[in-house]
């Protein structure tokens, strides 16, 4: 099983069960959501990815910590079959350059 088809049967099971917290909240940013609200965000990213031409099989990086944002992010291009390429924003420059340069 894939990790968008575990997300896909989670969210048809579970649709009002906290599917992530925040252990820290940031501005904008809820504490917590539903994977039903997931699955809405993860949608709309992915369609939005769509749109600015991202297809499958590229290669798209995130740099973030983990939080909510980057779970929606990380689901999104895998639900559209590209590939994630997670960068640790306490990477240096160099070691992010290497990274995405070593991932092409």
């Amino acid at each position: 099983m894939t990790i968008p088809q575990f997300f896909a049967r989670a969210l048809g099971r579970y649709p009002e069960r906290i599917a992530i917290g925040n252990t820290r909240e940031q501005f904008g940013e809820p504490k917590q959501i539903s994977y039903s609200q997931l699955g809405t965000s993860v949608t709309g990213l992915a369609s939005g990815l769509v749109s600015l031409g991202v297809s499958k099989d590229d290669r798209v990086a995130i740099m973030s910590r983990p939080r909510i944002r980057f779970a929606t992010a990380f689901l999104a291009i895998l639900q559209m079959g590209a590939v994630v390429v997670p960068l640790d924003p306490t990477f240096t420059k160099e070691r992010s350059r290497k990274s995405l340069t070593k991932h092409r």
